[in-house]
């Protein structure tokens, strides 16, 4: 296995960092995407030891 980057980020984490700052007004994940959702991709990823990866996009909007 990598020791990265990238790293992984799970939605707890993004909370903890983001959900109590004064200037966030709100956190929205947008999309969830399994990277290996195809045999070429597993393929590649597997030979690097990756069993699952998966990429997730959030929008932190600041108070206005």
């Amino acid at each position: 296995r990598s020791a990265g980057p990238p790293f992984s980020v799970d939605d707890e984490e993004i909370q903890r960092l983001y959900g109590k700052l004064d200037w966030v007004e709100s956190i929205t994940k947008l999309d969830e995407k399994d990277e290996l959702d195809n045999d070429e991709s597993k393929k590649r990823w597997s030979a690097q030891g990756v069993d699952s990866l998966y990429e997730l996009v959030y929008v932190i909007r600041a108070k206005q």
